[in-house]
């Protein structure tokens, strides 16, 4: 009776506070949105939420263009879809979902992850060339039920309620939005090339209000249609627009590779998605996996430090919301593979620690997503993270390549396609040297301090540091817990 109790206050807490977010970015003044802030940091239950409240606060009051990207989210999006992004990204997925994080965690002793990403299919109406998805191709659809049933888990178990969706092309599969539709107090970040959603699809987006498409692009019309076929720039622009009209969360997405690094940082290429109404892009960096792996595709340690510096520069002079799926590594911690932070799940359900890392020891067929984080597999990923602490050097595959030849050796997961074994074997002298040389650049940028403008002030790095401190100790006190098992079975 206690308990029912309690939820019901939190969800009432929850519904004031959703309130008062919604009224702020209805009025779109600065003094609400600032007052919207004040909101979230007395309702929060954790403190580096609290911080993120006044570090976001200070920035806005210093004129960051974070400010008016709220003010063009407040304006563009419609309804439906303000209280789908503003319900499940923050009430859901931060507070409500805390407290289920929180009791999961003191459970089995670490954290559980904040998103789930899936890989619903394979099938593909483009033929783009670099694709790791090609490498599934033949694999049937990941099962919807098996889709539902993990969402179900992830929402009860550990209150997440935020999940990506990627292919292949996720709009193959029109019975998806019906998952949407099923799940609607859940975020979905879908990952698109644009090309199979029509107006009636648009339309449903929009009235289901809980869906983010995020449009893949090459860079401005050349690059964009010398991978996926002439037109195509005009064609996903089209897309673009029209869901912006329709009032959805649209954003981009691109691959920057030693090609066109300056195109998809410049600004020409981020007001032309300005113009198309986007109001996230998500950078991500070559890797050399799937369809014909090419190292010499990869950016130079030159050219990704001066990805990082560009688009940082953007961030402080642009209303778009840019995360650089690498480069931002200070600001969740370093790696976020294992679910660290989050992992994958492809269409033939197997369970990676991340979506560049295609190997596995468990499929989500035969157990569930609880049950894989515990793996010793995915165990030691997380335990290894930081490294020696330099967040800005992340990835375990590419710029610490020896930390997952090390699991690969220790655990044996298995390829989940045909050539994934590529980065361990005839790859690895060519990635020792790419980590050589970022090592050589990044290591010195983290000495500096070079990257703690990223994180919202003071309190909050001191915060994060805290917490990975506290993460260590937990990691170490259960290693200690199984050893102590083995000890006594033994």
């Amino acid at each position: 009776m206690k308990r029912v109790l309690i939820q019901r206050l939190q969800k009432g807490v929850a519904n004031y506070l959703g309130n008062k977010i919604m009224a702020a970015l209805a009025d779109g003044s600065d003094e609400q949105i600032i007052r919207m802030t004040n909101y979230w940091e007395r309702l929060a239950l954790v403190e580096d939420h609290k911080a993120g409240a006044r570090g976001l606060r200070e920035i806005i009051e210093k004129g960051h263009p974070i400010g008016k990207w709220i003010k063009r989210l407040s304006a563009q999006v419609n309804p439906a879809s303000r209280k789908g992004f503003v319900g499940n990204v923050f009430i859901n997925s931060v507070f409500v979902g805390e407290e289920k994080r929180l009791a999961f965690r003191a459970r089995v002793r670490f954290r559980p992850p904040d998103l789930i990403v899936f890989s619903v299919t394979s099938r593909c109406n483009l033929n783009c060339r670099g694709c790791w998805a090609k490498e599934y191709r033949g694999n049937p659809d990941l099962s919807w039920d098996v889709i539902d049933r993990t969402i179900t888990e992830a929402k009860e178990k550990f209150g997440l309620h935020f999940f990506t969706i990627t292919g292949g092309e996720p709009f193959m599969r029109p019975d998806m939005l019906d998952l949407y539709a099923k799940h609607n107090d859940c975020w979905f970040l879908i990952y698109t090339n644009g090309t199979l959603i029509t107006k009636d699809v648009a339309r449903r987006l929009a009235k289901l209000g809980n869906t983010g498409p995020m449009l893949s692009v090459e860079g401005m019309e050349a690059e964009t249609d010398a991978r996926r076929g002439k037109g195509m720039f005009k064609k996903i622009e089209r897309t673009a627009k029209m869901l912006r009209d329709e009032g959805v969360v649209v954003g981009f997405s691109v691959t920057a590779t030693r090609n066109n690094v300056e195109v998809v940082s410049s600004d020409e290429f981020i007001d032309t998605m300005l113009d198309w109404g986007a109001l996230i892009g998500w950078y991500f960096q070559y890797v050399p996996i799937g369809d014909r792996p090419d190292t010499n595709l990869m950016l130079t340690p030159e050219q990704r430090d001066y990805l990082r510096r560009r688009i940082d520069k953007q961030r402080a002079a642009k209303p778009v919301f840019l995360a650089d799926f690498w480069n931002d590594g200070a600001a969740v911690d370093g790696c976020m593979a294992g679910g660290k932070r989050y992992l994958h799940i492809n269409n033939n359900g197997d369970i990676e620690p991340c979506v560049f890392c295609h190997f596995a020891v468990d499929n989500i067929y035969d157990t569930t997503v609880t049950e894989a984080l515990k793996s010793p597999f995915f165990r030691a990923i997380r335990e290894r993270i930081p490294y020696d602490g330099n967040m800005l050097r992340c990835c375990m595959l590419f710029d610490r390549p020896q930390v997952f030849r090390e699991h690969y050796r220790r655990f044996h997961p298995r390829p989940t396609h045909k050539g994934a074994e590529s980065l361990v074997t005839d790859l690895a002298e060519a990635l020792d040297r790419n980590r050589d040389g970022v090592a050589a650049i990044l290591d010195k940028a983290w000495a500096e301090g070079d990257w703690q403008h990223i994180l919202s002030g003071k309190i909050e790095k001191e915060e994060r540091q805290r917490r990975a401190a506290e993460d260590r100790a937990i990691a170490a006190a259960a290693a200690g817990s199984g050893a102590g098992a083995q000890a006594a079975a033994g």
